[in-house]
């Protein structure tokens, strides 16, 4: 019964708060046009403000897929740009939408900002030459870069003559960029408020970036979702569809294993997860869509706690969805 669904869904959310794996989290599960559930569950903070359905949550990499890759996609459907055009030389946009650009992983630009004032659009823009500048491997292996992205963000906001953060009501009303109100936001950081970045390049490039840097409930991302679900085939076949590559273009590919969030899913499943404890999987084929939201980096940023609680959460709600 939906109930019965309700209640395993709402307990292992609640085992992972009793667990010390996050302060709280929101959680929405589709199918279709239906909300088969929709939970939030636990404090902004240790003694902080109680989780509601409008509380906003850092998503961190779903920045990735929800803004840059969308934006680009749409620049790219009016022929505003090319899979094929060089975002660096000897790196195409998408080699790196595919993360296989040889870009590094990670690097922490905003130790090497220099002179300039962090949180600044001269910040931002020293950031980016600093990305584009830093040592890169051959292209080819599948290597997860924020950097590739910051310089996707860059590009896209170069295509649009507009910022990230103006371009989020056109393609992310639902969401935010940092800094909000901290009673609106979930805490990223331990002993900090709600409502900063909890990346440390994004906050040093003003909020906003290619890699990081929106704000949002889970309810929202849903109908971002939903409506990417709903919207041009064109789009969906270009982030979602084949070449069945280990990572489709802006968007991750389920991941078989001990590791894989979505055990047992379809194999047309793809997501997404955010650093801060944020992540959304649908099966585009059957309209399901999962968003689960926390801010576990709170406490710890181990993987393994986290690790934990999406699996189980996901694979019950495989379960709920098989049922719906």
């Amino acid at each position: 019964s939906a109930l019965s669904s309700w209640s395993e869904l709402t307990a292992i959310l609640r085992s992972g708060l009793r667990a010390g794996v996050t302060p709280g989290m929101q959680a929405v599960v589709r199918s279709g046009e239906r909300l088969i559930f929709a939970a939030a569950l636990g404090q902004t903070a240790p003694g902080g403000r109680m989780i509601d359905q409008d509380t906003r949550f850092d998503l961190a990499s779903l920045t990735k897929p929800l803004l840059t890759t969308a934006a680009w996609l749409r620049a790219w459907e009016r022929g505003l740009d090319a899979l094929d055009a060089e975002l660096v030389p000897g790196a195409t946009v998408e080699d790196t939408l595919r993360h296989r650009a040889g870009f590094k992983a990670h690097t922490r630009l905003d130790r090497s900002l220099g002179q300039v004032r962090p949180g600044t659009r001269a910040a931002y823009r020293r950031a980016v030459e600093l990305a584009a500048q830093a040592p890169r491997g051959a292209p080819g292996p599948t290597v997860y870069s924020d950097l590739g992205f910051i310089l996707l963000g860059a590009r896209v906001e170069r295509l649009y003559g507009a910022s990230l953060a103006a371009l989020i009501p056109m393609f992310t009303p639902e969401l935010s960029a940092p800094p909000m109100r901290a009673d609106a936001a979930a805490a990223s950081r331990g002993g900090e408020p709600g409502g900063w970045v909890h990346d440390d390049n994004a906050r040093a490039m003003g909020g906003v970036a290619g890699h990081a840097g929106l704000f949002g409930a889970a309810l929202g991302v849903d109908a971002i979702v939903w409506r990417m679900m709903c919207g041009p085939r064109s789009l969906r076949e270009a982030a979602w569809g084949p070449p069945m590559t280990a990572r489709g273009l802006g968007w991750d590919r389920a991941t078989p294993g001990p590791l894989g969030t979505v055990p047992g899913w379809p194999s047309d499943t793809v997501g997404h997860l955010g650093y801060t404890g944020t992540s959304v999987w649908l099966v585009p084929s059957r309209g399901w869509s999962v968003t689960l939201l926390t801010n576990r980096t709170y406490f710890s940023e181990g993987p393994e706690p986290i690790r934990a609680l999406r699996r189980a959460f996901h694979e019950a709600a495989h379960q709920v969805l098989l049922r719906s």
